[in-house]
């Protein structure tokens, strides 16, 4: 095999060079807009998509106590520098809860850990629907297999918080739970 080294290239015709090379940190320079064919790898591709759906309507457990619920989904990144768009889209309805909440957290190897939480209060007696759609960019350093969940919370009434709830009747909703992972 032989080995070409050089600082910079430039067509026959060019009047500048045309891709710069830099030892100092192994990167490339092209003057201009750049055009590729083939398989691109890495840098911000979408590696693989997870879905995890459900059907299942749920309440909260019981008052003051975070509860699972919906569905899950899981990912094994094929990097450690690879981070993963999460994204939660469900409904619930709620009334007469006082303070709830809901939150996107994850286990990796048994360890749990809370990435983000989402909270409001219902204080009247009139059902309101609650859009649950929640989006995290997560950072988890590992190539082990993550599992994302979803919990809610309430004050009071825990039995008026009902995580994808559909009127009766009509087709079940479909929550979802989508782990996207981003080549870094």
């Amino acid at each position: 095999m032989s080995t070409l080294k050089t600082g910079a290239l430039r067509g026959t015709s060019g009047t500048a060079d045309s891709i710069q090379l830099h030892a100092s940190n192994q990167s490339v320079t092209f003057p201009g807009n750049l055009t590729c064919s083939g398989t691109a790898t890495g840098f911000g591709n979408v590696l693989q998509v997870q879905v995890g759906s459900s059907t299942s309507v749920a309440n909260a457990g019981a008052n003051t106590t975070w509860t699972q619920v919906g569905p899950t989904v899981a990912i094994t990144p094929s990097a450690a520098t690879s981070k993963i768009l999460v994204c939660l889209n469900a409904w619930a309805i709620v009334k007469n809860i006082g303070e709830f909440g809901h939150n996107i957290y994850r286990t990796i190897g048994g360890t749990e850990g809370d990435l983000i939480q989402w909270w409001g209060e219902a204080a009247d007696d009139n059902w309101m629907p609650m859009n649950m759609h929640s989006l995290y960019y997560d950072s988890p350093n590992t190539t082990s297999e993550i599992t994302y969940k979803t919990r809610i919370y309430c004050v009071s009434n825990y039995a008026d918080f009902r995580f994808n709830y559909q009127k009766g009747g009509a087709a079940a909703a479909t929550a979802q739970f989508i782990a996207i992972e981003i080549g870094a």
